[in-house]
């Protein structure tokens, strides 16, 4: 079985909020931290959090990447792509993730060997929440 990972964006406090263990997204996309004052456990629920998913791939360090991230992308011998740097995006008319370089949007589904000629030279160098300069 495929593992589907998310992550959620603090946008209030500018900080991850998957990196604990009580965190709770919900289907319905709404967010619950668990909280303990007073000896009492109650859930509080976040307004203003972002859920990204993971895409299912690695770069080549094997760091997971996910929706929102920065990737460097280095040229190599035997593949045309020129070296760039790429913020990964959901694209919603081809139900795939790809990526936004220089406004151009491009499948993770357009290169034949994925792995091979693509994330075997890509590397996450952080993420359009952290970085929001690095936005595409």
């Amino acid at each position: 079985m495929r593992d589907i990972r998310f992550r959620a964006w603090d946008n209030t406090h500018k900080k991850w909020l998957s990196d604990r263990e009580d965190v709770y997204i919900c289907a319905d996309g709404s967010v619950y931290i668990e909280v303990i004052e007073a000896y009492e456990m109650y859930l509080k629920k976040l307004n203003n959090v972002t859920i990204v998913q993971s895409i299912g791939l690695k770069d080549r360090n094997g760091k997971p990447i996910y929706e929102g991230d920065i990737f460097r992308y280095t040229k190599h011998a035997g593949y045309l792509l020129p070296e760039f740097t790429a913020s990964v995006i959901w694209m919603p008319d081809h139900a795939c993730f790809g990526y936004s370089r220089q406004g151009m949007d491009v499948s993770f589904t357009e290169h034949d060997e994925l792995v091979k000629d693509v994330l075997s030279y890509c590397e996450v160098v952080g993420n359009i929440f952290e970085h929001p300069r690095w936005s595409t």
